[in-house]
């Protein structure tokens, strides 16, 4: 072991660490250090919250940005519920600032071409692989990520969602020992490709439960079908906001954003805390409460 505690007290000397990917929100990158390599970070949160339109948003964020001499991240993103097809105008219609409603149901106004082709050019520069293959399981999953890494470099893998997944177990062994070998699975891919991965997770309806009813917010304990996801996870968020769909179809609401929250329930390597954002529902977009993401130079 003491060569790599004389190492690991070097780096520190020469701040040598190496900072995670930023998420985007400065508020949870100052909590979690941002996307570290070989960390499982679990978001979690109950149906129609917004989870996969939240981590939609952390991958634009990442592959969104260019930085000046350094090559752009690499992101993998599977998944099981949505098709690319879905994924895709998620993300083109929250970049190019339109209605995803709209773009669904072909009533583009003329005025959001312009926005939505310069949103297209700028996603073409970015290195995002979508998988859609449903039912996957963490071998699969781990042959495909291996592939990508080797073949095209990969910096971060985000699977939606991990309760979809399969594992090679005896469908006798029952669902809590799936959901433990998918969590323990995709944590040794973390630490295997050397990357992070973010994993979302539902969350049981005992939830509901608890003071404030439908509103009421998660704790580590309302992880469905399995504490497995606890225990693997190095950080655990909750995402949680008052769902009203009334309030949410106002004018108001899709101009001024709903309230939203990002609870670090479980932090391994830091601190735990909660961040505030504003959740704006036409966009499918969440937005940091002092933070404004800046599009790039290619959308408005």
């Amino acid at each position: 072991i003491l060569p790599v505690v004389f190492r690991s007290f070097m780096d520190l000397i020469d701040r040598k660490v190496e900072p995670g990917i930023p998420s985007g929100y400065p508020d949870l990158d100052r909590l979690t250090g941002g996307l570290r390599r070989q960390e499982m970070f679990v978001l979690a949160a109950r149906p129609s919250i917004g989870k996969t339109a939240m981590a939609l948003n952390i991958v634009r964020n990442i592959i969104m940005k260019a930085v000046p001499d350094k090559p752009r991240y690499k992101v993998a993103f599977f998944s099981l519920e949505m098709s690319a097809e879905q994924v895709t105008q998620r993300l083109l219609c929250t970049e190019a600032g339109v209605p995803v409603s709209s773009v669904m149901s072909r009533k583009i106004q003329n005025s959001d071409f312009s926005k939505l082709m310069r949103a297209a050019d700028a996603l073409a520069k970015a290195d995002l692989t979508i998988d859609e293959t449903g039912g996957l399981s963490v071998f699969e999953l781990r042959a495909k990520a291996r592939k990508l890494k080797e073949t095209n470099g990969l910096d971060l893998i985000v699977i939606d969602y991990l309760t979809l997944m399969r594992a090679e177990v005896k469908a006798s062994d029952g669902r809590q020992v799936e959901v433990a070998a998918i969590s323990g699975g995709l944590k040794k891919i973390a630490k295997d490709l050397n990357v992070p991965v973010l994993v979302l997770a539902q969350l049981n309806r005992d939830v509901e439960k608890g003071q404030g009813g439908k509103n009421a917010r998660p704790k580590l304990s309302h992880l469905r079908e399995s504490g497995a996801i606890e225990q693997d996870a190095d950080v655990v968020c909750f995402l949680h906001r008052e769902r009203d769909e009334s309030k949410e179809s106002e004018n108001s609401a899709n101009q001024d954003g709903v309230k939203a929250e990002l609870i670090v329930e479980k932090n391994r390597n830091g601190a735990t805390g909660i961040t505030e954002l504003r959740f704006f529902p036409q966009l499918m977009e969440f937005r940091s409460v002092d933070h404004k993401y800046e599009r790039s130079d290619a959308s408005v």
